[in-house]
């Protein structure tokens, strides 16, 4: 049996190529015993029908439970009293060769990590559901002959104005990174008012194009409530929030940038903007099975703020609200 920490996993953390070959040997299983597995997770006839339909079921079943928060153990159980021991059996073989021995050395210390990367390097977003803890190296950077003048010349306030509380946010994060407020100033067009998506009571959110990608720039604005300490540690506590909290329900943070008396946070864009819009502004209505999956994704996500993995504190979101629940789709 798996020990007790690999149970706790949450299954949206499972490697993509054992969550692969799980899907592939429930594939294979005939339609009565794949109905029985999936009646068990998805708990509605309805739902079972339309992931039958689907090109990859077991795949559709496995990401409609991660999002509810699944866990590895519970997935083991299930397979144990269905009696469906060789989809069990390909993630107890993941589990046993996770589960490091009692006798193994120690890991060797981690390199040490730089303050910020280097101008070409892509930010790194831990956007999907599977395999984040098994990415590839990152490929070796072009040689230099390739870069213009421009890109090879040091870029000033990129790094050197962040506080360093922000700043060993970003060393310790592969996912966040400083961005130099002169790229942010000119995605955003000098924070045109015609890519303003949205504000709120701290910040006014842009459109932005950086390096290829479409971002939401959030400003934040100075509070007359909160002095200029006071408004530095409200973001210093959002990045290092956001930074720590991954999950399918909750909004990539890409990075962070300060600079030109601006301190900016950097997410994914999210196509259909808030809940809000779509409720109060939209002109195509949102049907019942699309306002319960958005009810079921904002639960998950509380869910999994107020019970994260073992090591990391529960948070109290605050504030919920439609125009802080956004839609990618």
């Amino acid at each position: 049996m798996a020990g007790g920490f690999l149970r706790e996993q949450f299954l949206f953390k499972l490697p993509s190529p054992v969550n692969w070959e799980f899907c592939r040997v429930m594939d294979g299983l005939s339609d009565l015993d794949w109905t029985r597995f999936a009646s068990e997770v998805l708990k509605d006839q309805t739902a079972v029908r339309l992931a039958e339909r689907q090109a990859k079921r077991t795949d559709w079943v496995m990401n409609q439970w991660g999002c509810r928060n699944g866990r590895v153990g519970e997935l083991i159980d299930l397979l144990e009293s269905l009696q469906l021991f060789r989809p069990r059996d390909v993630i107890l073989t993941w589990t046993q060769a996770t589960n490091p021995s009692s006798c193994a050395p120690p890991p060797p210390p981690p390199p040490p990590r730089l303050p910020s990367p280097p101008p070409y390097e892509q930010p790194t977003a831990c956007h999907s559901a599977v395999g984040g803890e098994n990415l590839l190296p990152r490929p070796a950077p072009p040689p230099v002959s390739l870069y213009s003048k421009d890109q090879l010349q040091p870029q000033e306030n990129q790094c050197d104005v962040i506080p360093s509380p922000l700043a060993a946010v970003a060393s310790n994060s592969t996912a966040v990174i400083c961005w130099a407020h002169e790229e942010v100033h000119a995605g955003t067009r000098g924070f045109s008012p015609a890519l303003q998506v949205g504000e709120g009571g701290f910040g006014v959110v842009y459109r932005a194009s950086l390096r290829g990608m479409d971002c939401a720039v959030k400003r934040i604005r100075e509070v007359c409530m909160m002095d200029s300490s006071q408004l530095r540690k409200s973001f210093q506590t959002e990045v290092e929030k956001l930074s720590k909290f991954r999950h399918p329900n909750i909004i990539d943070l890409l990075g962070f940038s300060e600079g030109g008396g601006s301190m900016c946070l950097i997410y994914s864009f999210m196509a259909n903007r808030a809940l809000e819009d779509q409720l109060h502004k939209g002109h195509n209505f949102l049907s019942w099975p699309q306002r319960v999956g958005i009810a079921e994704g904002a639960a998950s996500a509380l869910q999994f703020l107020h019970s994260p993995p073992a090591g990391q504190e529960p948070l109290i979101h605050g504030d919920v609200k439609s125009s802080n629940i956004l839609l990618d789709q």
